[in-house]
């Protein structure tokens, strides 16, 4: 059976190989055809889970990351920040909002789990629901890991005063409001961000190959 693109080879045996066992199963343990069928749909779908959320966290990367030099294999030690500094970014991950969207992966995790594997296997959802939930403080221990990143690297970037500062613009009844406004504004940019990047690629490459005819060159 092949998972998530990772297939797993079968001994061919010779004339002497039992033909009634396949995959270590003998033939009576073997599941049945809807079984079979089933645990296909269940697997293509955690599979297709698995991608998403991978997409899901390197969309939300590239949405609030700043401009940033290549990162090299070899990394270079990192500096000592005193406690006051990574507090003060640790303050502003929290009120800036971006530890709301670090949840956000276990959130869809939950979600399409639930749809998935609730769907296709139905008698297995009491289990399913009971793990999600179990996964819950290992998936809150994941979190706290990347806040404390993140607050590393605001504390790497930014004097405490400043952090005080940011921190104290997201306490504000003003930031409040941001923050407040700031989901819906994003998902209005997503869902024009889109067409816009197809439409203005096609536009600059219309544009250099006018340019180009311009200069006696056909491309």
């Amino acid at each position: 059976m092949r998972v998530c693109g990772i297939g797993s080879s079968r001994e061919s045996g010779g004339a002497g190989h039992d033909r009634n066992v396949r995959d270590g199963l003998p033939r009576t343990a073997r599941p049945s055809i809807h079984e079979h069928s089933a645990m296909r749909r269940m697997t293509k779908g955690l599979c297709m889970i698995r991608h998403h959320l991978a997409g899901a966290a390197v969309s939300l990367a590239l949405l609030l990351a700043m401009p940033a030099q290549a990162q090299t294999a070899a990394q270079p030690a990192q500096p000592d920040i005193p406690q006051s500094y990574l507090e003060a970014g640790r303050d502003v991950v929290i009120l800036s909002g971006l530890a709301e969207s670090f949840e956000a992966i276990y959130l869809e995790f939950r979600e399409r789990v639930t749809q998935t594997v609730g769907t296709t296997r139905p008698e297995v959802r009491k289990d399913m629901e009971q793990v999600i939930e179990d996964l819950r403080p290992e998936a809150e221990k994941k979190r706290q890991e990347i806040i404390a990143s993140a607050a590393y690297i605001f504390a790497k970037r930014m004097s405490e005063a400043d952090l005080k500062e940011v921190a104290a613009f997201f306490r504000s009844p003003v930031g409040q409001r941001y923050n407040a406004m700031r989901p819906r504004a994003i998902d209005e940019i997503f869902a024009l961000l889109q067409p816009w990047s197809l439409q203005t690629s096609n536009f600059l490459f219309d544009r250099f190959s006018e340019e180009m005819r311009k200069r006696g060159h056909k491309l």
